[in-house]
């Protein structure tokens, strides 16, 4: 017998076990493959159930469930998006991409006003995530002293009237009809500025 022979009859006797193995553990390979199918199947209805929730489910979110909406509104808006660590996370639960510019986001889903705390933690974040911008995402409203240092440092601030239009189709154009009313509002508190309404 030759070394070749001895070789051919070693791979073959080797794959017939391989194949006696799966035909004998096929029912456990079909468990395994069903599993990881109803996981994915889940994750993706979880996905799509929360892109559809409105600010009333917002403020009933937990801290975590608030982060995979945001998550899935990212997506729906044409970001890659990426998680953090749910502890340990530098004051990063997202790191948000799209056209090459990377942004880091805090989520913060509270009943009260959102303080300067969370803008120190996004800040911070930036740098440990090497990203250009920072986001501060709330279905709040933000203090005055966070608002003056966002404004600071270049971070970006969602409160709740963000939050309500984010997820709908026509986004830009409630969101542009929202800052007519914001400056309409002004408008109206300032009446010399009023000659602006009709430009």
């Amino acid at each position: 017998m030759s070394s070749n022979d001895v070789s051919s009859i070693i791979t073959s006797s080797f794959l017939k076990g391989i194949l006696m193995g799966l035909k004998i553990l096929w029912p456990l390979w079909l468990l395994i493959f069903a599993t990881v199918l109803i996981k994915i199947l889940f994750h993706l209805w979880e996905l799509r159930r929360l892109s559809k929730s409105g600010i009333k489910e917002i403020d009933q979110m937990d801290g975590l469930t608030f982060e995979k909406y945001l998550q899935s509104l990212f997506r729906n808006l044409g970001y890659r998006v990426e998680r953090t660590a749910y502890i340990g996370d530098y004051g990063a639960d997202l790191i948000v991409s799209k056209d090459g510019i990377r942004t880091v986001v805090q989520a913060k889903r509270y009943s009260g006003k959102v303080n300067i705390k969370a803008i120190q933690e996004v800040v911070a974040s930036k740098a440990k995530y090497h990203c250009t911008e920072a986001i501060v995402v709330t279905n709040s409203y933000f203090t005055k002293p966070a608002i003056e240092l966002a404004k600071a440092n270049g971070v970006k601030l969602w409160d709740r009237c963000i939050c309500q239009v984010k997820n709908t189709p026509n986004f830009n154009q409630i969101f542009l009809h929202l800052v007519y009313k914001k400056l309409s509002n002004i408008l109206t508190l300032y009446p010399f500025l009023r000659f602006f309404k009709s430009i």
